[in-house]
């Protein structure tokens, strides 16, 4: 595992950075999912005290506002890790240098308001309380939080974030208490832009692209950017869903190919996301770029699409139905048999509804024949949300399940 350098620029970064554990077990998960139950300081809980804490830094720091919020947060991952706690002058952990007050550790931490605090935590340290995890956030995942436009003509000379840096956003003094209670490590949580995560976990891309390009059908069709992959298809139909529609959803995709839709929706906040796809070497990539990104609550299954016994199949593999399933650009594919069992079993598979994507044919998919499609299986109370691809192509629509 790989940890992003700190800059000095407060008080703690200024006397301790953090650096990788020598038995890195980190955690992948959804910046939703990593601060659920968590609350950041004078900003509030869960990812909306998130959201305050980055407004503030934006704002104050790199003069920018906050961009579209919950929307970025979903281009986000979380890598929780314990990290080591190395003094930046003499490069010890703090286990060895054992400091005895906390102007050893750095002069400039020692003030009145914070002393209290880094004295009480310390305390409960050493009792062998829990405080939490500090959290921290690249340079890249502010940049993709901004809003484009400076907040005045006056802080434009602020200088951007540094993309692959890590810059604190709350626990200092729980972070400067652990260290004053001689703690070689302690625990963290980073939030990263999605594309940041192969670099941090040390994936092999290489052979992930080779194995992409590789595939029988639809060869490197799929953006995966926490996989380092790039593909024919971006992951810009998430644009057009509502941010906050995938929080705490269980999700269920058709037609998963390398699952790029179900880490999205993963990092949309979904609780759950299953993949299926019918191809037998493109659904093996799958679970392993699944294995190697490590994101939590993520699985991939194979079902044969085309199988009599398909309504068996899926039962067993999804016992209860989602909350919301995702059917993009599969109801025309060629190579489908039985195409309106399929879709029959989607719209079965959703308590709440299903996403529902056209292909990239202008003369065939237009509303008129989607109305016409829906109609015919008695779908009512569609919405057509826009298209996933410039130039009116990919129209992606919100399928409500029947009342």
């Amino acid at each position: 595992m790989r940890i992003f350098p700190q800059p000095p620029v407060g008080a703690f970064e200024a006397a301790v950075s953090i650096e990788a554990p020598e038995s890195p077990e980190p955690r992948v998960s959804s910046t939703f999912a990593a601060m659920a139950g968590r609350e950041v300081r004078d900003f509030g809980p869960d990812h909306r005290g998130l959201l305050g804490i980055l407004a503030h830094v934006l704002q104050h720091r790199f003069g920018r506002p906050l961009g579209d919020g919950a929307r970025g947060l979903a281009r986000t991952v979380c890598v929780t890790t314990d990290v080591r706690l190395v003094h930046r002058a003499s490069g010890q952990t703090f286990d060895v240098r054992a400091p005895s007050s906390i102007a050893e550790v750095g002069a400039d931490l020692d003030e009145a308001h914070r002393r209290a605090d880094i004295l009480a935590y310390a305390a409960r340290l050493r009792e062998g309380e829990d405080l939490g995890p500090a959290i921290y956030v690249s340079g890249a995942a502010l940049r993709g939080l901004a809003a484009k436009r400076p907040l005045r003509a006056a802080l434009r000379r602020r200088p951007a974030p540094e993309p692959n840096a890590l810059y604190m956003l709350d626990g200092a003094r729980r972070l400067t208490a652990a260290v004053l209670a001689h703690r070689e490590s302690a625990p963290a949580l980073l939030v990263l832009a999605d594309h940041q995560l192969p670099d941090v976990l040390g994936v092999d891309v290489a052979d992930l692209r080779a194995r992409a390009e590789a595939l029988r059908w639809f060869p490197s069709y799929q953006d995966v950017p926490l996989a380092g992959l790039r593909g024919e298809r971006t992951t810009r139909r998430f644009e057009l869903i509502e941010p906050g529609a995938l929080l705490g959803a269980s999700v269920i995709d058709f037609g998963c190919n390398l699952g790029a839709a179900c880490h999205r929706a993963i990092q949309a906040g979904a609780r759950s996301a299953l993949g299926l796809e019918g191809t037998p070497d493109t659904c093996a990539l799958a679970r392993r770029i699944a294995e190697r990104t490590g994101l939590q609550g993520l699985r991939v299954e194979e079902l044969d699409f085309n199988d009599p016994a398909l309504d068996a199949q899926l039962e067993a593999l999804s016992p209860e139905p989602a909350d919301v399933a995702f059917f993009f650009s599969v109801y025309r594919t060629k190579e489908l048999t039985q195409r309106e069992r399929l879709f029959r079993a989607v719209l079965r598979s959703a308590r709440r509804g299903v996403y529902f994507e056209g292909h990239a044919d202008p003369n065939i998919d237009t509303l008129d024949y989607h109305r016409w499609l829906f109609d015919c299986f008695g779908v009512h109370g569609w919405r057509h949300l826009g298209y996933s691809e410039e130039g009116e192509l990919r129209p992606l629509f919100w399928l409500p399940a029947p009342r």
